[in-house]
């Protein structure tokens, strides 16, 4: 280092040296420019070789794509070269500027401590001042004099010295605007100079790293704990994020087609799912209603109930076959009639179904859409998703004593089989059925999701697989 120790800048009213520089670092500073200036110049200079090599000298299919791509990096090296010159260049002139700055700087500092020990020199002169008894002598008028002349000059001095000193930083200061002015990246109309839209576009392509990784992370607990309509919500709204942010870099030529395409088939089939949910869910709901509604048989084994309606109090009445009003009665005696809760409603997989809310199906999106689903669910999305991490648990538990088993339930959880199953038995329980193609729908939503969350996105996060552009 070089930076200059003048001592103290008190004469000139400063706290310190008011042109604090390391001239070796600036001349550091310029050759790195210089250099980083000739090694671009003489990269262009090869990539001009390529460019103008005619094709005839040499062979294959890649000769005209080299070439385009060399014309296309010729092009911005040579833009960018001709900033790092221009830097290199401006340093040196700065430099100059620097060096008369430190100079006049310098000169003012001598000035003034010469004229502050001038007035020291001068006020310890002799000041002899008039009492009210008496006037100054002759001798006294000339020390006054002595020292009143004595101390003008050097104040007049010290006023030069600063005066110097702001024209010298003054100076210094307008070079430097010069200096940044010369190099401002505004002042190059070459494309190389970030944007708005450039930044907008850093933005969005951290938006879209940060959710992809989010959406990857949901992915592989959504493998690990399969089942579970939280994660599922959460994967949902990281999607959305990231699509947003894929469509507009991808607007902005940014971006990748097929995160696009992936992100919007993802969600596509997230939409998709829901509507089949509620399909199945309508179905089954109607199945358990026509369950419960079946003819029930009596506690212990007795013969079907007969309805008859209600009694005054609004209790279901009905009349036991075991214990008929005489021949000819017009009606029935009051003890003839029994209650239905002596009965009871066969139990089976359409009576047993118990409706969970879905991930669609949950506080937040209810209150912004108003409820979703054309039936209230039994249970709530906080409920249900316990109920739901509590059987992907249980599922696991079951790895060590049964695997078979564990396999089974896992893969059908993760691939929807298992909630199919139980939509055909509930089907099944009032001689319904559903179509065979739902099994089909949960292996592809399932591959596919779990594909594109760990497979796709993560060899794009970590650069294995490239963007796809348009």
């Amino acid at each position: 280092m070089s930076i200059r120790n003048l001592g103290s800048w008190d004469p000139l009213d400063l706290d310190s040296d008011p042109v604090y520089v390391d001239l070796e670092a600036v001349a550091d500073a310029q050759t790195r420019y210089k250099k980083i200036a000739t090694t671009i110049n003489e990269a262009v200079s090869k990539l001009q070789q390529i460019v103008d090599t005619n094709s005839e000298s040499l062979a294959g299919q890649y000769v005209q794509a080299l070439q385009k791509n060399a014309q296309t990096i010729l092009t911005d090296l040579t833009k960018a070269g001709v900033r790092y010159t221009d830097v290199a260049s401006q340093i040196q002139t700065y430099t100059s500027a620097l060096d008369d700055g430190l100079s006049e700087t310098a000169v003012s500092l001598t000035l003034a401590e010469t004229a502050v020990e001038a007035q020291k020199a001068a006020q310890a002169l002799p000041n002899p001042q008039p009492s009210s008894a008496q006037t100054l002598t002759d001798d006294q008028q000339r020390q006054v004099k002595t020292r009143t002349d004595a101390v003008a000059p050097p104040a007049a001095d010290l006023g030069k010295a600063k005066t110097r000193l702001n024209n010298a930083m003054d100076a210094l200061n307008t070079a430097g605007k010069r200096f940044g002015d010369a190099v401002n990246s505004k002042n190059y109309n070459d494309g190389l100079t970030d944007t708005w839209k450039d930044k907008v576009d850093a933005v969005f392509a951290e938006i879209s790293k940060i959710f992809g990784a989010i959406g990857m992370a949901l992915a592989g607990l959504a493998l690990l704990i399969p089942g579970v309509d939280a994660i599922v919500l959460a994967g949902v709204l990281v999607g959305v994020v990231t699509l947003i942010a894929n469509s507009v870099l991808l607007a902005n030529g940014q971006g990748s087609v097929l995160d696009v395409v992936f992100g919007a088939v993802g969600l596509g089939l997230a939409g998709a799912g829901a509507v089949a949910s509620q399909i199945l869910k309508g179905a089954a709901t109607l199945a358990r209603a026509d369950a419960e509604a079946a003819p029930a048989t009596a506690a212990g084994g007795q013969a079907p109930r007969i309805d008859m309606g209600a009694d005054p109090f609004g209790r279901g009445i009905e009349l036991d076959p075991m214990n008929q009003p005489p021949a000819g009665a017009a009606t029935a005696a009051p003890d003839n009639f029994r209650s239905v809760t002596n009965f009871v409603v066969p139990r089976n997989a359409a009576t047993d179904w118990t409706h969970m809310s879905d991930w669609y199906n949950n506080p937040l999106t209810n209150s912004v859409l108003g409820k979703v689903g054309s039936v209230t669910p039994d249970t709530g999305f906080w409920g249900s998703a316990g109920a739901q991490l509590t059987g992907a648990l249980n599922t696991w538990k079951a790895i060590g004593s049964n695997p078979g088993a564990f396999a089974s339930e896992f893969a059908g959880t993760l691939g929807g089989y298992s909630g199919f199953r139980g939509y055909a038995a509930v089907m099944g329980a009032v001689n319904r059925s559903i179509s065979p193609f739902w099994y089909a729908w949960g292996g592809v939503g399932a591959t596919f999701g779990l594909g594109v969350g760990l497979g796709y996105t993560g060899g794009r996060l970590t650069g294995q697989i490239p963007s796809v552009q348009r």
